[in-house]
């Protein structure tokens, strides 16, 4: 049983019709048992360079992605001078049909799989950072052991790297740019990931669930990390994950010059 769900996790999912009957990938199938390996077979199909541009030209939402809700009208509107970003990662393969409601006709859009994600998840974070997916890869294990073991300041300074090796024109002076990097890093390893997270107070930045719950708030153009901190604990962001087995650390990050400036981190 281990086995199927291992084999359902990486290359399921994928569904083309509202009763959300879901197939595996028969070209990743074969090749798992050609190899005998569990890998990341995807790319060796193609690879979305033409949706990474459109992505990037769009300056589309990344971190809504995933569990997107679109109307049943967008499959049928498609116009070569202004293609949809929906419905094209639909036809293409990287989102599939996750749920269907009837009365809304309306339809929720996610990844299909571990294997689909990771590969868009790597194209994305090298093309909005320009550092080379494998060390992209590199730095983003290194965020999550620093995490696990409690070690901020590696986290922090692992975190500068990264910014740092991004070149200086890139960088974007607005708080999407960086929530958008953060997200793909840590989506790159399979964390659940969310930013910009709706409160009945607000908007949260990001929340980083693993084996504790991370919930950052970021400062920008001279706010202070004691004030996002205290913004943390006012607006009550940290109340809907109480109540669980998880540990809670509030992070308020400053960034100065492009890159992570001071930070403060508090245990709830």
């Amino acid at each position: 049983f281990e086995l199927i769900e291992k084999i359902t996790y990486w290359y399921d999912g994928f569904c083309f019709s509202r009763s959300c009957e879901k197939v595996f990938n028969p070209f990743s199938m074969l090749l798992l048992f050609d190899n005998a390996r569990f890998s990341n077979y995807w790319f060796e199909s193609a690879t979305p360079s033409f949706l990474i541009k459109l992505i990037k030209e769009k300056d589309f939402d990344l971190t809504g992605l995933d569990g997107i809700n679109i109307s049943e009208s967008s499959f049928s509107s498609y116009e070569i001078e202004n293609l949809k970003t929906i419905p094209i990662l639909f036809q293409t393969g990287y989102l599939t049909i996750a749920a269907y409601n009837k009365e809304r006709m309306e339809y929720t859009l996610a990844y299909p799989n571990f294997e689909v994600k990771n590969s868009m998840t790597e194209c994305l974070a090298e093309a909005y950072s320009f550092v080379e997916r494998e060390l992209v890869h590199g730095y983003a294990w290194k965020l999550i052991d620093a995490l696990r073991g409690h070690d901020f300041d590696a986290f922090f300074d692992t975190l500068r790297v990264f910014f740092a090796g991004i070149p200086y024109e890139l960088h974007i002076s607005k708080e999407k740019y960086y929530q958008t990097v953060f997200y793909l890093i840590f989506s790159l390893v399979g964390l659940k990931v969310e930013a910009e997270i709706r409160t009945n107070k607000g908007r949260i930045d990001a929340v980083i669930m693993d084996r504790d719950a991370h919930i950052f708030e970021f400062k920008f153009d001279g706010g202070k990390k004691d004030g996002a901190l205290r913004q943390i604990k006012e607006k009550g962001y940290c109340e809907k994950y109480h109540g669980t087995d998880r540990e809670i650390y509030i992070f308020g990050v400053e960034f100065v010059d492009r890159n992570v400036g001071e930070w403060v981190v508090e245990k709830i």
